[in-house]
Order: C-alpha cells, then structure tokens, then sequence
C-alpha cells in the first residue's frame, strides 16, 4: 500500500515538475522485476493478501524478501531515493526482527486492543506495550486521508519518499525533459 501510495506521488510530482510517464520507460533500474517479485512475497508472507494468520515462516520469508529488497535498492544507490528507500525497509525489518511482529501506536483516541490489531492484520502488527523495542519505529505516525487514519512507521515514510524519488526523476530525466533539472536540483546528466 505504501508503495502504490509512493508511486502515485512521485507520478504526480513528475507531472509537476513537467515530466512525462514515457521516461519512466526509460529507468534503468537493476532488478526490477525481482522488487515486483519480492514486494508480492512481503504480502503474501504477511497474510494481507489471502488472509491467512501470520507464522514464523511467513516471518521469515517477509524478513528475507525485505533484506532482498534493501539489497537491491542499495544495489541501485545512483538513482536518487534508492538509497532513502532501502534504509526505510531497513528500519522495518529491524523493528520487526526484535519485536516478532510490527509495534502499532494507536491514539489516544481509538479504542483498539491487542487482539483487533493481531486479528486485523493476520498477526503481523501488534500493539505496542511497555516491553516493546523500537517503539519509536512502529508504526506511529498518523496520517489521516480520505477521512480514514492510517499509522505509518519512519521506514514506511523514508520507503515511500524513496519510491517516490526514483518515480519522479523518472519522469524528468534527459530523455524525458530537455534542458530540464532533476528533483535535487542539480542539473541533469
């Protein structure tokens, strides 16, 4: 969701900055069919998909799709954002790793317990308690859209202004935008 969220802002920001969706095709992006791939196991993994109640194995393949991920977003470090991207799955899988499932902070206001959250989310996420590590990088963060409120880590954000990044210079590159500045504004190679 963070990604197809991350996506459709970086589109909107290359529109912005007066770039085009036929750049885009232009990306040359190492593994990018294996970031499709592995963000659909991080899905599948965590039962999202087919409903399913997260296990240790589903723990584990997410972590390990996730450190696929970071890898190759690292292994993609000259495009801008790869690199925000990769340390913003990097926290995830790090506050999950010590906790055994994602922190969730819910306001003050929510009436939420433990078991709606597991329940909710297949197991996956969690409510945080006073024996949780990293709270700090749970997902805490309220972001209200279309009247529905929505909790996101610090990873969550660092992924999706990554993916954003990526998408939106994408769209301005040389070949998309002549004579045109990328979105760090440094002139375009």
């Amino acid at each position: 969701m963070v990604a197809l969220a991350a996506i459709l802002v970086g589109v909107l920001a290359g529109f912005a900055a007066g770039g085009n969706l036929a750049s885009v095709s232009k990306l040359r992006f190492r593994g990018e069919a294996a970031v499709l791939a592995l963000f659909l196991a991080q899905a599948f993994s965590r039962g999202r998909i087919v409903g399913a109640s997260a296990t240790t194995w589903g723990l584990v393949v997410w972590a390990a799709a996730s450190i696929g991920l970071a890898a190759l977003m690292f292994s993609n470090a000259s495009q801008p954002g790869a690199v925000l991207a990769a340390v913003g799955v990097l926290l995830n899988i790090n506050v999950v790793l010590v906790n055994g499932a994602m922190p969730v902070v819910t306001p003050a206001d929510a009436h939420t317990t433990a078991v709606s959250v597991s329940a909710a989310s297949g197991g996956f996420y969690q409510l945080a308690h006073l024996g949780t590590v990293a709270v700090w990088a749970g997902d805490a963060i309220r972001l209200p859209i279309l009247g529905q409120q929505y909790l996101l880590s610090i990873g969550d954000i660092l992924l999706a202004v990554g993916v954003a990044t990526i998408v939106a210079n994408a769209m301005i590159s040389s070949e998309g935008v002549s004579g045109g500045a990328n979105i760090h504004g440094s002139p375009l190679h």
